[in-house]
């Protein structure tokens, strides 16, 4: 890696005024700094910040964008089983996966002085000009406002985030992460009826594979000396216990990780799931919205007097009921403690099904 940090001239003039800060973050967890992000951009708002660069990494998780449907987007049982989390964020966009070979950059600024493609281009041009090319192959920026790497794929996706006085531009930058563990956790196993965005569906690559000493740390590194520069200060350090007492941080992080924030904002969507139950194939659609069960419909031919019946109840059981495995779990097992019916065996199928999707 080169020791020369490059930095043109006109954009260094264009950030030295006002307050201006580079921080990079300590912590890993992707809820705090999704929080910290939401910090900064209060303080624009409130006029203590003009803008600030923020550098974080984050252990295993798929963030979402704020549109999205979760059950549309990720593989949940792969997560599951790996103990990768669920994020939902404040930007728009497509999904993506975080882990420790990823690193993100937030730009936080005014509404006035947004410009997604100058980032980007700045961004391309730190890496191209602070690391050594093994390929031959530079960075640059699509169409699509990615920064890829030509005929190999792409390193980077950016979302934003744009309020009346402050904005919010913040990207991806694959250095050496897990491809294997991204293609598989963005890959929804649920054929949902929906209306959500989708994410599109991109060949990736690492930074690391076409670049020497491309590593995440060196560049956060090249990345953070850039910025400081060109904002005549110095990178600063935080994390978690430098906000233990910033109560709009706290609530903010609380409320990133609630399932009302994850899980309640998924929209509208609808799937289909066939049992088979004492030779009869039997049908079940549900429907959820805004975290709640809406429609609960069993479809079925031949079916005997009384399994019918309870079919029934339990569909109405069900409806109204928030998608959420602890309520749903306990609303099923008192039910079927309390009934002696002829649905045990197909109850608890349909309770392992909604397990497996239900957050």
């Amino acid at each position: 890696m080169s020791s020369k940090v490059f930095i043109c001239s006109n954009i260094t003039k264009r950030f030295q005024s006002g307050l201006s800060r580079v921080i990079v973050s300590s912590s890993n967890n992707i809820f705090a700094n999704l929080a910290y992000e939401t910090v900064l951009m209060n303080e624009v708002k409130a006029k203590t910040l003009e803008k600030a660069i923020f550098l974080w990494q984050s252990s295993g998780s798929v963030v979402i964008g704020k549109h999205q449907n979760i059950f549309a987007e990720a593989n949940l049982d792969f997560l599951r089983k790996r103990n990768i989390c669920v994020a939902r964020r404040q930007s728009g966009g497509g999904a993506v996966y975080h882990d420790l070979g990823n690193v993100n950059v937030s730009f936080i600024q005014s509404r006035d002085s947004f410009s997604k493609k100058s980032n980007l281009l700045t961004i391309s041009r730190i890496i191209n000009d602070n690391f050594r090319s093994i390929t031959g192959s530079l960075v640059s920026v699509n169409h699509r406002d990615d920064l890829i790497i030509a005929g190999y794929g792409k390193i980077s996706g950016s979302s934003a985030r744009l309020e009346r006085l402050s904005s919010l531009h913040h990207l991806t930058l694959l250095s050496a992460s897990d491809l294997s563990f991204l293609s598989e956790a963005l890959h929804s196993t649920f054929k949902l009826k929906h209306s959500s965005t989708l994410s599109v569906i991109s060949k990736t690559t690492n930074l690391s594979s076409h670049f020497a000493n491309a590593s995440p740390a060196n560049v956060v590194a090249v990345i953070a000396n850039f910025y400081s520069s060109a904002f005549g200060t110095h990178s600063e350090t935080l994390g978690i216990r430098d906000f233990s007492e910033n109560t709009f941080f706290l609530k903010t992080f609380d409320l990133y990780k609630s399932w009302e924030w994850i899980h309640a904002l998924n929209p509208r969507f609808s799937l289909k799931r066939q049992f088979y139950f004492e030779n009869v194939y039997i049908l079940v659609e549900i429907e959820v919205n805004r975290g709640f069960l809406t429609t609960v419909n069993f479809s079925f031919n031949n079916l005997y007097d009384s399994l019918a019946v309870d079919l029934r109840l339990l569909a109405n059981l069900l409806k109204g009921c928030l998608f959420k495995s602890n309520i749903i779990s306990n609303r099923l097992s008192n039910w079927l403690y309390e009934n002696n019916l002829a649905t045990d065996a197909l109850c608890l199928q349909f309770c392992s099904f909604l397990k497996n999707i239900v957050s």
